[in-house]
């Protein structure tokens, strides 16, 4: 160890020095062997000896759908760690198991380090929360380290931390030969061997890696596991029945079966903190950080610093154990109070399994949600029972579930904005608009009425009831802010007049802007005096507020809340999701959840749209000014000291919001200040940078976009680059791979490949954009269609699509941009020249503007070709260069009506804009210097 301790690795050392894993005496139990155990390990310490020297061939796995039976039994784990020296290996089983010139290093594990991760074992295995109790019989935590190389990746080695029922414990690496991959059955059958059990051997192994689908592609036998495999959330993991990885000792010929199953400690990850380098500081067990450049040459960092790379990949494999074991121990402290609840693969299934044992069991769980068991009878003439929804929900789900849509995005002005003296730019966000919305509904009796009139809807949601409907509406042409949605591909959109399905309470908010409804269908959904989640809102908010914000535990109670709303809604849409398993099949359909309701996740969102589209009423009353609204929240520029929740009681949805969370015991605030400023540049929907008074940026949205840096004013600068240019620019990025890309082989690995995309930052036009960066809404959602087919017309061409550019597209204008001007520009140019060339209007050939900057054989071009219709968007860039040309105000106009037919009644102060144009060339002529002529004769004067 004094090389290990002499060397130069940047990273902390180890703390023991001898090569057995030794904890402290205080906390071991000796082992006790029965007889049979005693001489079942002769007879293989035997057979080892006796073949120490003899070469094996390449042991070889192979994989089957485990029994339901064999996986049934319970497995007794010791409970403490016990003293363990690994048995040596012959240079023979090593190759075999993983490939010729393969090495092995088994690794000392610090006294107490070894405990912590021996006690997460036994948690994982024997918690109370956990998904199987004693189903396990081996722990192993994966990690492996690759270096890219073009379009696959390089394996430099494979790390293991495992722990054994016995109390054992042990780690080691494996560094294959250059180009070599191990199979996955390796690893737990090589444990074993190191554990002692070289012969015959039956284990449960549980398998754990943080982004398991990074591990699954560096195996070699990766196609043989696909077929036992699930795909979540970009990450591989055993859903259902766990697999068999089977093979023979190459000396004794038994058998050696492991029953595998693959967790993923990235689905459990709360959200925001889905690194292991953020698991490790909240599990006070840091991940190494690497020295800069080292982690894209990590061959070169194996080369330079093997023990450091050796500490840097084993304890990626340990904060890995320590997460799952310290989220199965929260599980099981909640299995305490709630009993049934287990752990699940996903954050988001083990929020749903909390709440099904908070509501007393899956049985009661289903009279709230409407299911009912039922007995069919199979292809195959056998009966069994199902799960469905009643007939109510059979007949009245469709009309929910159009009715369920996302959250209100759209912003109201493009471009920059400065905040007035007294003013502040402000980011007003609806404290906990999900939970405080979950908390407010009322459990459905399924007992559905029809509704014919607006005045029974308003009647219903002030009872309480849910209510979707199917509406035909027109708001007064005077409305600049409609409420009701209207569902696109380009997300939601709300115009003048159409047909919307929205939920009550939006029908209620459209009758307060002056809205003309007309019901088309409409559902009443009755409900009972029983709240369907206060009081599990509320039972996770008192436990959430006995930890310290930012803790594990009180990061895992939000997401109890946060993630019970995703599965609300799970399945509503019907989305596809890829088959890992067999990719041939075709894409799946993504399946309901124990607790989707279409009905609730349509009252959720549209509770929440209509508070918004309420409380930006209320404070546009006040003469504050709204930029901008984004799923929970607006971008707001109000009075400095502005009182934001005074406004709160006079709206209908907003009021209701603080009745949930009086009922389920949230304290705070309604509306939250999330970041202050000055002045703000709003681009499109979730598109804006807000600025401090010296210009820095302090709060950011951007669109999805990947950006080169992370600091803020980086990002802004970048921003503003992209909005700057005339055209659409395309940016290289990098982009990973996906698992099943790599299954489908579309990709050999997980590696990060260069794309090249088309990104701007142009105005979305949800809303009509005006020269002045007002929008407007649309009258219909036709117009609407018309326009934004303009527009994906434009960007197609790479070109930006400015209020200008659409309106010369919609006149039937070619669009094409020259060497020095955007298409704009282009276009209005070419327009007037041919006016100058045919005389028209008075247009005269003036080279000295950049217009006529052509060739003769351009200008021949424009005296044959017909005169281009423009826009009356185009009336001030023709006005000017009229004013330009022209001897009076009269003159000028008249050239303007020659190019747009009454245009002049679209121009703002044109009297002034003639001065204006006007003194400038003056002021350019008697600026400009005299040019002479050099001639010959004047050379000799």
């Amino acid at each position: 160890m004094s090389a290990h301790q002499n060397s130069l690795s940047p990273l902390r050392l180890r703390e023991v020095e001898t090569a057995s894993c030794l904890p402290p005496a205080q906390q071991c139990t000796p082992k006790i062997w029965k007889p049979d155990q005693v001489l079942t390990q002769k007879k293989e310490q035997e057979a080892q000896n006796d073949d120490l020297d003899r070469p094996y061939p390449p042991i070889t796995y192979k994989y089957d759908s485990a029994s339901s039976k064999k996986t049934r039994s319970t497995v007794t784990w010791c409970r403490t760690l016990c003293p363990f020296e690994p048995d040596p290996l012959s240079r023979h089983i090593v190759e075999a198991t993983f490939g010729q010139g393969a090495i092995v290093e088994t690794l000392p594990i610090a006294g107490h380090t070894a405990v912590r991760l021996y006690e997460a074992a036994f948690e994982v295995t024997n918690g109370e929360g956990t998904q199987r109790q004693g189903a396990a019989s081996l722990v192993i935590s994966v990690d492996t380290e690759y270096q890219q190389w073009g379009h696959e990746n390089i394996a430099l080695s494979y790390q293991v931390t495992a722990a054994h029922k016995s109390g054992r414990l042990i780690q080691f690496i494996v560094f294959p030969m250059l180009g070599q991959r191990i199979s996955f059955g390796s690893l737990p059958d090589f444990s074993m061997r190191l554990l002692g059990k070289h012969s015959r051997c039956r284990e449960t192994v549980l398998t754990i890696a943080h982004f398991n689908a990074a591990e699954w592609t560096m195996f070699a036998d990766r196609d043989e596991l696909a077929p036992f495999l699930d795909g979540v959330r970009k990450s591989v993991v055993t859903l259902l029945a766990p697999f068999i990885a089977r093979t023979y000792d190459p000396a004794t010929r038994n058998p050696r079966v492991f029953t595998c199953s693959f967790v993923d400690t990235i689905l459990i990850s709360p959200a925001g903190n889905g690194s292991l380098a953020e698991w490790g500081h909240l599990l006070n067990h840091e991940k190494f950080v690497l020295p800069s450049g080292k982690i894209e040459k990590m061959k070169n960092f194996l080369k330079d610093n093997r023990l450091g790379f050796i500490d840097y990949a084993i304890r990626d494999t340990e904060v890995c154990l320590l997460a799952l074991g310290h989220f199965i121990k929260w599980c099981s402290k909640q299995s305490y109070s709630h009993r049934g609840f287990k752990a699940g693969i996903t954050l988001g299934g083990t929020s749903v399994n909390l709440y099904t044992a908070f509501e007393g069991g899956p049985e009661l769980l289903d009279k709230m949600t409407g299911m009912e068991k039922r007995q069919i009878r199979t292809d195959w003439g056998y009966t069994k029972w199902v799960k469905e929804p009643c007939d109510a929900r059979v007949i009245h789900d469709p009309l929910a579930a159009r009715c369920y849509h996302g959250g209100l995005n759209v912003a109201y002005v493009h471009g920059e904005r400065k905040a007035p003296p007294g003013y502040a730019v402000y980011d007003i966000d609806l404290s906990g608009a999900y939970a405080s919305a979950m908390a407010c509904l009322l459990c459905p009796t399924f007992q559905i009425t029809r509704a014919m009139r607006v005045d029974e809807i308003v009647e219903a949601v002030e009872a309480g009831h849910h209510v979707v409907a199917r509406v035909k509406f027109q708001f007064p042409s005077d409305c600049k802010h409609p409420c009701l949605p209207i569902s696109t591909k380009n997300g939601l959109i709300y115009v003048l007049k159409g047909v919307s399905f929205c939920t009550g309470h939006e029908i209620i908010t459209a009758i307060g802007l002056g809205a003309q409804i007309e019901i088309i269908n409409a559902d009443i959904w009755h409900v009972k005096n029983k709240p369907m989640f206060a009081r599990y809102i509320g039972s996770i908010v008192r436990e959430r507020s006995k930890y310290a914000k930012k803790t594990l535990e009180n990061l895992l109670y939000k997401e109890m809340i946060n993630s019970l709303y995703g599965k609300i809604a799970q399945g509503i849409k019907h989305r596809k999701i890829s088959n890992f398993s067999i990719p041939e099949d075709g894409p799946r359909m993504l399946e309901a959840s124990a607790i989707t309701l279409p009905i609730i996740a349509a009252e959720i969102t549209g509770l929440i749209r209509a508070a918004l589209f309420e409380l930006n009423a209320l404070w546009r009353a006040d003469g504050v000014k709204i930029t901008s609204t984004t799923t929970d929240g607006s971008l707001v520029v109000a009075p400095v000291g502005y009182n934001f929740n005074t406004v709160a009681t006079r709206s209908p949805a907003a009021a209701r919001l603080q009745t949930g969370r009086d009922t389920a015991g949230i304290t705070g605030d309604l509306l939250e200040i999330k970041a202050i400023g000055s002045s703000l540049t709003v681009y499109r929907t979730r598109a804006n940078v807000v600025y401090d008074q010296d210009g820095k940026c302090v709060s950011k949205a951007g669109a999805s976009m990947k950006f080169q840096s992370k600091n803020l004013d980086d990002i802004a600068a970048e921003m503003r680059s992209i909005a700057a240019h005339d055209k659409i620019e395309t940016r290289e990025s990098t982009q990973l791979t996906s698992a099943f890309a790599a299954r489908t082989r579309k990709a050999r690995d997980l590696v990060s490949i260069s794309i090249h995309k088309k990104e701007h930052l142009d105005y979305d036009y949800k809303r009509q954009l005006g020269r002045d960066g007002e929008t407007t809404p649309f009258t219909t959602i036709e117009k609407h269609d018309k326009n934004r087919e303009i527009v994906d017309k434009l960007h197609k061409q790479q070109v930006r699509a400015t209020p200008e550019a659409i309106a010369l597209k919609a006149s039937g204008t070619r669009m094409r941009r020259d060497h020095q001007n955007d298409v704009e520009t282009t276009t209005i140019y070419r327009a007037i020249r041919r006016l100058a060339a045919k005389g028209i209007g008075g247009w005269q050939w003036d080279k000295t503007h950049p217009a006529f900057d052509v060739d003769r054989f351009v200008k021949a071009q424009d005296a044959k070709r017909p005169p281009i219709r423009l826009p009356v968007e185009a009336a001030d860039t023709v006005f000017r260069i009229a004013a330009a040309q022209a001897e009076n105000y009269i003159d000028a106009t008249l050239m303007l009506e020659a190019a747009i037919p009454c245009a002049k009644t679209h121009l703002q102060n044109p009297e002034a804009v003639f001065a204006s144009v006007k003194s400038k060339d003056l002021q350019h002529a008697n600026d400009a210097p005299i040019k002479i002529k050099n001639t010959k004769s004047n050379e000799q004067s």
